[in-house]
């Protein structure tokens, strides 16, 4: 019999997986109707390997209407030349054109399996070219820092970002290394039952770094959950310049750094 906790996980892997068909293929915003900002904060969101942009739409619209004053808008975006076999670094550029064509200056990606390798590729690379972007923080959700268990021949063949994260792969290597000592915040959340991209591999053990880990969540579900909408809004207070209405929840909110990691666990 499936435990509960294995059955929330695979819930959320359908209500993903029945989406999927009918999602967008083009860039999908939402606007914050609260903004008052006098400096425009952007969310980019980023999904993975396979999916589309509305893999992001639960979570932008159960956070839209909450999020802090200063973030103007949640950006889902879409990339061209999907299964063409192009590499990270080349998804990487794609948001960059999007960021500049949008004319924001100061955003937080957020990233979806391969999504947080791209968002990471474009601070660790990219911002240092473009001075007029300022990456506010980037949030990772069950992200392959060192690996998954999908990225085996022969996909690796067809799939340069695949190979790029298999494990062991130079590329993840030299990925960590120029995250090692950055001063923006990191935000790694990793799900308990993700079979895909396990906790060690989405939580990179380097100083400073924010690590959240939910128990009843695998790898599509994590997209469907409520308890990260809700530990995203508090890291969203934590690196915004507005008040936080949501205080109590707040103070659910567990701060793990020095590669202590620990489960979240709500009152």
């Amino acid at each position: 019999m499936l435990s509960r906790t294995k059955l929330s996980s695979m819930i959320g892997a359908l209500q993903h997986s029945i989406q999927w068909p009918f999602s967008e293929l083009h860039d999908i915003q939402y606007k914050n109707p609260k903004f008052t900002g006098s400096e425009t904060i952007a969310i980019y969101c980023i999904h993975g390997t396979a999916d589309r942009t509305s893999a992001f739409s639960f979570i932008a619209k159960n956070m839209i209407d909450r999020l802090p004053s200063s973030i103007s808008s949640i950006e889902l975006v879409s990339f061209e030349k999907r299964f063409q076999g192009l590499g990270i670094e080349q998804f990487a550029y794609q948001l960059r054109n999007k960021i500049i064509k949008n004319n924001h200056h100061k955003v937080i990606l957020i990233g979806h399996s391969r999504g947080g390798l791209v968002a990471t590729h474009f601070l660790t690379h990219l911002t240092q070219v473009i001075e007029k972007i300022q990456i506010i923080a980037v949030v990772t959700i069950g992200t392959p820092f060192m690996g998954s268990d999908l990225a085996i021949m022969p996909f690796r063949l067809y799939s340069k970002s695949i190979d790029q994260m298999h494990k062991g792969s130079a590329y993840l290597e030299s990925l960590r290394k120029k995250m090692s000592g950055n001063l923006v915040p990191f935000f790694h959340f990793a799900g308990r039952q993700d079979d895909i991209v396990t906790v060690d591999s989405a939580c990179p053990t380097l100083e400073g770094h924010t690590h959240i880990i939910q128990n009843n969540e695998g790898h599509l579900s994590l997209l469907h959950s409520d308890e990260l909408v809700e530990n995203l809004l508090n890291c969203l207070f934590e690196v915004c310049p507005t008040a936080n209405p949501y205080q109590e929840e707040k103070d659910d909110f567990i701060h793990v750094e020095n590669t202590i990691l620990k489960d979240f666990k709500k009152k």
